[in-house]
């Protein structure tokens, strides 16, 4: 009975406990899973002995690693001697548990001092990672964190990274594995954020602080901490921010910073900061005010102006263009049901029609193509642009940089909307069936991959779509005003016999 409620006890402290407390177990598997282990193998007298011995050798001092319960057992007597007084040589020791976590990770940072004793280091690390029997806890991360720091000091970085690698991809495997307990692995996770931004800090190092690597290794240390809040990536301010070890190169000190978030969010925006699309999405805020309660909205609207006044040439020889099209679709179909035995005449005279009232039919095609890089470039300019959106509010968006979904169901409304108002109006019913199975296809495809897409982006997406209906009921309406009559397909004296003869044949 005793057995069960220690462990019960001990599974409480794991759960609910452990994660408010700061991190301090050195070894693997955690102290708690020692106990539990050991109590269920050998019982709660003997469990508990085991327990307190492993507690005591938890200390700054101590190189941790991976340590099992033994299979065997001991003397039964000398627990219940010692276990009183381990119990009150404790209680002391529990007061310096930060300073355990504070230890460990300064030792695990602290680089070797010279090259002899980094590589006696690296063989003792060599000897250890083989006893790891779970390639992606904590332990394994510890040793290869550790691996990575005296491979720098042997001059090999090449391998330092791929171990700093190592380290990130377990923290993530073991995060997917315990989806439901990811407050447990808070240790484990400053374990990853350190070696992210030590690879990072290698990376900038060795090509430079604007180099695409080093973007990239500053940009993952970002993903880690959403990766940690919800097992998934996405931008904004994360739901959970944690502290950030950083071995300071001039000070030659470990540091830790309280909010890895902050830190990684002022260097990589002093680095998007250089980039054209980051600079203008900063004058229109200047130009807007830099209120964060509606500022940054107006800006992307703004800019959804320009670039819609921009492409108004384009776009409007793009229209005309298609509304030709429209109109030419009867004589074409004659011309269709007129020469269906006669393909070569048929495009002849297709092509003819075009020149006489001057269409292209791939005039319409050219605004769309360039829309798509215009795209883009905004797009990654509300990301380089995401630091500052995440201050900034708008209506009833809290935060710009994060998705909101009532926004995205007006802009799915607006886009469905546009399609039945742009779409070529047809006669047949199965063409419109076609027509609206269609459009309700592209409504579902952009629902399912465009939903977690930053606010600030869907304001700019809506805004453009909105500015382009406005412009095409203006432009329609000067358009049908000034359209000029279409000609009819005139029947030479040649053709007539031919469909005569061909009625002649059906009857």
């Amino acid at each position: 009975m005793l057995t069960k409620f220690a462990l019960l006890v001990l599974k409480g402290y794991k759960r609910w406990i452990s994660p408010l407390l700061p991190p301090s177990c050195r070894f693997t598997p955690t102290c708690s899973e020692y106990a539990m282990q050991a109590i269920e193998r050998f019982g709660l007298w003997r469990g508990s002995w085991l327990a307190l011995k492993r507690l005591l050798r938890c200390h700054p001092f101590s190189p941790g690693g991976y340590d099992p319960v033994p299979e065997e057992w001991g003397s039964k007597k000398a627990a219940r001697v010692w276990l009183p007084l381990l119990l009150l040589s404790l209680l002391p020791l529990m007061a310096f548990a930060r300073d355990w976590t504070v230890a460990s990770m300064v030792e695990l940072l602290t680089p070797p001092k010279n090259v002899e004793q980094a590589a006696k280091e690296w063989t003792e690390i060599q000897g250890q990672l083989p006893l790891v029997q779970e390639k992606r806890d904590e332990g394994f991360a510890r040793l290869k964190l550790r691996e990575g720091v005296v491979l720098v000091v042997l001059k090999r970085e090449e391998e330092a990274l791929q171990s700093l690698d190592e380290v990130v991809n377990a923290y993530e495997q073991q995060t997917r594995k315990e989806r439901e307990g990811i407050a447990n692995l808070r240790t484990f996770k400053e374990i990853a954020l350190a070696a992210a931004y030590y690879k990072a800090k290698l990376l900038e190092k060795r090509d430079g602080k604007n180099h695409r690597n080093t973007v990239k290794a500053l940009e993952r240390v970002e993903s880690l901490l959403h990766f940690a809040s919800s097992g998934a990536v996405s931008y904004g301010t994360p739901v959970q921010d944690a502290p950030l070890w950083v071995w300071d190169e001039k000070e030659k000190e470990v540091r830790r910073h309280e909010s890895a978030y902050e830190v990684i969010s002022n260097e990589l925006d002093s680095i998007y900061r250089a980039g054209l699309n980051y600079q203008l999405f900063d004058a229109l805020v200047n130009l807007c005010g830099r209120n964060p309660a509606y500022s940054y909205g107006l800006a992307v609207i703004l800019l959804a102006l320009l670039l819609r006044i921009l492409m108004h040439p384009l776009n409007r020889k793009a229209m005309k263009s298609m509304w030709k099209m429209q109109a030419l679709q009867p004589l074409i179909q004659d011309l269709q049901e007129r020469y269906r035995d006669d393909p070569q005449r048929l495009n002849a005279e297709i092509w003819k029609l075009y020149r006489e009232h001057g269409v292209n039919p791939l005039g319409g095609c050219l605004p769309l193509l360039l829309q798509l890089p215009v795209l883009f470039w905004v797009y990654y300019g509300v990301l380089h642009y995401r630091f500052q959106f995440a201050k900034a509010s708008f209506l009833w968006i809290k935060n710009l940089a994060q998705p909101d979904y009532p926004l995205f169901a007006i802009y799915l409304a607006t886009f469905f909307a546009s399609t039945f108002f742009m779409s070529t109006p047809t006669q047949d019913p199965v063409q419109r069936q076609q027509q609206i199975l269609m459009n309700v296809m592209f409504v579902v495809l952009f629902a399912v991959f465009f939903h977690s897409f930053p606010a600030a982006f869907i304001l700019y997406w809506l805004s453009f779509q909105v500015f382009y209906i406005g412009e095409s009921l203006l432009m329609k309406r000067v358009y049908y005003r000034e359209a000029l009559p279409v000609r009819e397909v005139t029947v030479t004296g040649e053709e007539k016999p031919k469909r005569s003869q061909r009625r002649t044949k059906t009857k």
